[in-house]
């Protein structure tokens, strides 16, 4: 997948996104979101205006090519609901958990204001396991990838419990990589695939749909989340 951020999208126009794919040979594009990052930015994009019809537009004319992301605070049901009436058929979550990227601009930032921006947002936003049950809720029919502090199989096994469809990971595949190379990250994906099918075996549930399809026991706090973000 090609990437490209959506205030990017507005000012460039959805011919910028499909050059994108075509110079990468992408199968598709991922329009990211990531207004707490701009605002802890020192040179970021201020401007939010127009993004929901830019995404509207390339939907039509990519459909399930198109993922909208967020990256690393999470979709709210209200802006999932919004993204599928206006033609949006698969969202990553991307939720609070993982990598923040508000505290990676405040490591970065050059003054005393930008730091002390970066640390208070350093952990906005919605718990991945909340935006995913939710989204579920919002539009039935979208697909979801849960991603933000996925660690292994077992962390997988509980977004596809929640409703997602793909479970995403990085940091512990870039680690591995960083500290051993490909065979380390080979090893790290053939126990991640280990614990995933013990989730499923545990559970009896034969597949990813059969687990998507159970009904699992939602303990505190995540119940308050969830019956919080539904009001």
């Amino acid at each position: 997948m090609a990437n490209l951020g959506a205030q990017q999208l507005v000012q460039r126009g959805s011919d910028a996104a499909l050059k994108l794919i075509e110079l990468l040979g992408a199968d598709g594009i991922c329009i990211h979101l990531n207004a707490a990052q701009e605002l802890v930015q020192g040179d970021g994009d201020r401007d939010f205006r127009g993004c929901l019809d830019a995404i509207a537009k390339l939907s039509q004319q990519l459909g399930e090519r198109l993922i909208v992301k967020e990256t690393g605070c999470g979709l709210s049901p209200a802006t999932v609901y919004q993204l599928a009436s206006n033609g949006v058929r698969a969202v990553d979550v991307s939720g609070l958990g993982g990598t923040s990227w508000p505290r990676v601009e405040q490591l970065r930032a050059k003054t005393p204001e930008g730091r002390e921006l970066g640390g208070q947002l350093s952990g906005w936003g919605i718990p991945t396991a909340a935006c995913v049950a939710t989204a579920r809720t919002a539009a039935p029919g979208i697909r979801i990838i849960a991603s933000g502090g996925i660690r292994n199989g077992f962390d997988a096994a509980k977004a596809l419990a929640l409703g997602a469809d793909v479970a995403g990971v990085a940091l512990p595949f870039v680690r591995a990589h960083h500290e051993g190379g490909i065979e380390a990250a080979r090893a790290l994906l053939q126990g991640f695939v280990a614990s995933l099918k013990s989730a499923l075996l545990l559970c009896g549930a034969k597949d990813a749909a059969a687990l998507r399809a159970s009904r699992p026991i939602i303990l505190e706090p995540l119940r308050s989340w969830i019956d919080g973000l539904a009001t």
